[in-house]
């Protein structure tokens, strides 16, 4: 079989020696036995499972809600230079028309997957459910109350691929709603809200069970109402964060991750000029209908207000552990397994183990990604 002999690889929550083999698309073997590996792939870095980003918009120049085909294809020549084998395009508030057909996209998508290429493993609904008080770079126009109908019209079009809503639990009548979207196994994640922590603590009890793009777009914490911000930090939810240092100082999240060390989850919150060769500071695209602007340090909207970041997944990982201060292990726990089993893939992917599938990046002491392999297949060879 295929594989990797006597390499340092995360395994099991630590970083050891081991040897990983597998065939096919499938991880056959992992364990200290390197005569198992009759065709070797030698590597320099340390082999981790392929990160998981939950929580992205676009890259490339390719905006996921406006995109085609080929499009969604464009973004994944990005991801998989960062380690990414598997996203989930997200969604904005928008027209549930737009909603639909993107989600048809992505579903067209996993079925003619090309190889070599990143998978899309769900899909994120980033809205429209949301407080139009903590909208962002929302669109206020398309900012619905709670409506089965009109979330069964998205859901239905991907067939089962939808796997995440960020929505408001404070919002009248999100409670039913949120029962009804968990019945169907979408993980429920409480974002762009101004939920008071009751609020947050009965929308979990309903079937909340993340918080999206932590600190941001939400209730903050006081002395007197911790809000959702502090409500995260004491219910039994994931965490989301951006760690790029614009969007949540570093010490905010030292702070949180002191909270909740094992509840973290690294995404990119990622647009579409993130990878680009040709966007220039300053120029300007749309998001979900509005006008966006490429800065020296994330995306903005005209008003100034914070609308996604060009953060890699590799370099998320680099500031947790530099900038932060946590082991490099805990930054791979948020980059992979804590994803799977927020979305309820954990049994295919997020970890080295006998029987999910073969997607690695291999990851440098300077956390550049030397190689990404998925599906067993070569992705990306720096």
């Amino acid at each position: 079989m295929k594989g990797f002999k006597n390499v340092k690889a995360y395994v099991d929550g630590c970083i050891k020696t081991v040897c990983v083999g597998f065939e096919g698309d499938t991880i056959l073997y992992v364990g200290d036995n390197p005569d198992v590996i009759d065709e070797e792939i030698v590597i320099d870095g340390i082999l981790c499972p392929g990160f998981i980003d939950q929580h992205i918009h676009g890259a490339n120049d390719v905006d996921f809600m406006s995109c085609d085909l080929d499009g969604l294809k464009s973004i994944t020549k990005t991801l998989v230079k960062e380690g990414v084998t598997s996203f989930v395009p997200t969604t904005t508030t928008f027209d549930i028309d737009k909603t639909v057909e993107a989600v048809k996209i992505a579903k067209e998508y996993t079925l003619n997957t090309p190889d070599n290429s990143t998978k899309v493993v769900g899909v994120h609904l980033e809205g429209p459910f949301i407080d139009f008080g903590k909208k962002g770079a929302q669109n206020p126009d398309y900012i619905l109350k709670p409506n089965v109908a009109a979330f069964d019209k998205v859901y239905d079009a991907g067939e089962g691929l939808v796997k995440m809503i960020s929505l408001a639990p404070e919002v009248d009548g999100m409670c039913d709603f949120i029962k009804h979207v968990a019945s169907k196994g979408v993980t429920v994640s409480a974002g762009h809200t101004n939920a008071t922590s009751k609020q947050l603590k009965d929308g979990i009890d309903c079937g909340i069970t993340c918080v999206t793009h932590t600190f941001n777009a939400m209730s903050g914490f006081t002395h007197r109402e911790i809000g959702v911000v502090g409500g995260s930090m004491i219910y039994d939810v994931y965490n989301e964060i951006i760690c790029d240092g614009v969007h949540v100082n570093f010490d905010a999240i030292k702070i949180l991750a002191k909270q909740k060390p094992d509840k973290l989850i690294l995404i990119t919150d990622a647009l579409s000029p993130k990878g680009s060769l040709t966007a220039k500071v300053n120029s300007f695209t749309s998001l979900g209908g509005l006008k966006v602007q490429l800065c020296p340090d994330a995306i903005r909207l005209e008003s100034g207000t914070l609308a996604g970041s060009i953060l890699t997944m590799n370099k998320g990982i680099e500031n947790l552990v530099k900038h932060v201060g946590l082991p490099l292990e805990t930054a791979l726990l948020y980059a992979t397994e804590n994803p799977a089993k927020n979305l309820k893939v954990f049994d295919k992917i997020g970890s080295i183990t006998i029987g999910k599938k073969a997607d690695f990046a291999v990851l440098c002491e300077d956390f550049t990604v030397k190689l990404t392999v998925v599906d067993g297949k070569i992705a990306y060879l720096a």
